[in-house]
């Protein structure tokens, strides 16, 4: 075992090289329930009074762009029906480390791109954090994010009793509800700076139900065994696992309506339109086992999932002195472990994701 210390990670990113892309679909299917309230948005927000002059609309947290289409062509489509031939720009944003590769391929791609048909339209990019400004006062019409406010802005703490917010000690996930709430606030903060009055907001959240369920949790005790038979094999070193952790908060419904209540850090600035609680079954967007019963199948897609998510969170730890074959053959050995486990238990994997949408005005 060395004595080299885990590299801290700088940024919590999904799998690049469109590896995220190719396998999102929960995450696809997790946005659908505000795709009505992008809809409502587009016909309700003030439009600029010269008529020539650009609308700006935002997606916060775009990936590799491929679950942002669908979300952009409604908003589009509205806002268009409103206005004909309106220039739009759309800023999509992410972390430096994003895959932006993959977005601006999907962009060029006139077969996939919403920008087909659709001109004037201006597409833009930022890399940098949605938890702080991203845009000018004032200047944005519509926004949107799905499936991105649960990730953290920072570890406060390493977390060695294990690897997911629902499945660690009350201290510990004391410390994660503060910083999850400090990172809320401040995005709403921007968010209300950067909407001009009665601009609006779609937010599509992972959540959890009042007990702390995200519905994640057996796929992350799986994970978790996983990593712990690496630590007992003498591949992972104790203090890299303890080092392992998935840097997320489920905000219950009350957590995510906090903000907007009277005293709330936003009260009386933004406003919560309508909002709704939902519970996804992965069930639907992998249903290789649900509909064929083929265990082997939905467990080689469903582990590409958790590998597009997990993978760059989880072993940005590993040993700064590990040769890249070591590092590839750990990381293999866990993904293949965790196939076979999710294949000896397809129904408890499947992960039944709780979401909050939001539906956000700011105040005239």
């Amino acid at each position: 075992m060395g004595n080299t210390e885990p590299t801290p990670p700088k940024a919590s990113v999904m799998a690049g090289r469109g590896y995220y892309s190719r396998h999102s679909e929960s995450q696809g299917a997790a946005a659908a329930p505000g795709f009505g309230y992008l809809a409502a948005a587009a016909a309700a927000v003030p439009l600029p009074a010269e008529r020539s002059a650009p609308i700006t609309i935002a997606d916060y947290g775009c990936a590799g762009g491929t679950n942002e289409v669908r979300p952009m062509e409604i908003l589009l489509d509205g806002l268009r029906a409103r206005r004909p031939n309106t220039p739009i720009n759309v800023l999509h944003t992410d972390l430096p480390e994003n895959d932006f590769g993959s977005l601006f391929a999907l962009l060029a791609d006139p077969a996939r791109s919403y920008t087909t048909g659709r001109e004037p339209l201006y597409p833009l990019v930022a890399g940098r954090t949605l938890y702080g400004p991203l845009m000018p006062d004032a200047t944005l019409t519509v926004g949107w994010t799905a499936i991105t406010v649960h990730w953290l802005s920072r570890l406060p703490r390493r977390i060695p009793e294990g690897i997911f917010a629902s499945l660690i000690e009350p201290e510990s996930a004391d410390d994660l509800r503060e910083q999850s709430r400090l990172d809320w606030e401040r995005f709403l903060m921007e968010r209300h700076r950067e909407l001009i009055p009665g601009g609006e907001i779609i937010v599509v959240g992972g959540a959890s139900t009042d007990d702390g369920r995200s519905g994640a949790e057996e796929l992350f005790r799986m994970m978790d065994d996983a990593l712990r038979t690496l630590v007992e094999s003498g591949r992972l070193d104790p203090d890299e696992y303890e080092a392992i952790f998935y840097p997320t908060w489920n905000r219950t419904l009350a957590e995510f309506l906090a903000p907007f209540q009277p005293g709330g850090a936003l009260s009386g600035a933004l406003k919560v339109v309508e909002h709704r609680f939902d519970i996804t079954d992965d069930a639907r967007a992998y249903p290789q086992f649900a509909v064929d019963g083929d265990a082997e199948t939905f467990a080689a897609a469903y582990t590409a999932f958790a590998r597009a998510v997990t993978e760059p969170s989880f072993f940005r730890w590993l040993r700064n002195d590990r040769p890249p074959s070591e590092r590839d053959g750990i990381v293999g050995d866990f993904y293949r472990d965790l196939q076979a486990r999710i294949a000896a238990d397809p129904l408890a994997a499947t992960c039944h994701w709780r979401v909050a949408t939001l539906r956000i005005r700011r105040s005239a």
